[in-house]
């Protein structure tokens, strides 16, 4: 029935419930190359979402890829890495994004934990 459901969404040009379909089925390369395609509105959501998926499996390297694809990396980054004890991490992501507004936060951070 899923591959009938696929199909029809297809034809009637429903490709934003045929990514959620997608996404829903697991099948996380289909839904960005179907939203990369066809529905870019949905393409940073469909990132984001997916992002969460691999931060709930524990996957933090393709968890962060995604919270970047979906502009979402400011927040969700630190918050996944300290709610994971993830400090060194942080830091070296910190230390790659080079921007000014994510070494404020990291200062801030470091003062509020006492670390520096």
């Amino acid at each position: 029935m899923i591959d009938d459901a696929k199909e029809l969404y297809r034809e009637c040009g429903r490709y934003d419930l045929l990514v959620k379909l997608h996404m829903s089925c697991g099948e996380w390369e289909e839904a960005i190359e179907i939203a990369q395609k066809y529905n870019r509105i949905n393409l940073k959501n469909t990132h984001f979402q997916m992002a969460k998926h691999f931060e709930a499996v524990h996957e933090v390297d393709r968890a962060i890829k995604h919270y970047i694809e979906s502009g979402t990396h400011m927040k969700e980054v630190p918050r996944m890495l300290t709610k994971l004890n993830m400090i060194d991490r942080l830091q070296s992501f910190i230390q790659s994004q080079k921007d000014p507004a994510l070494y404020k936060w990291w200062a801030q951070y470091l003062e509020a934990q006492d670390m520096i």
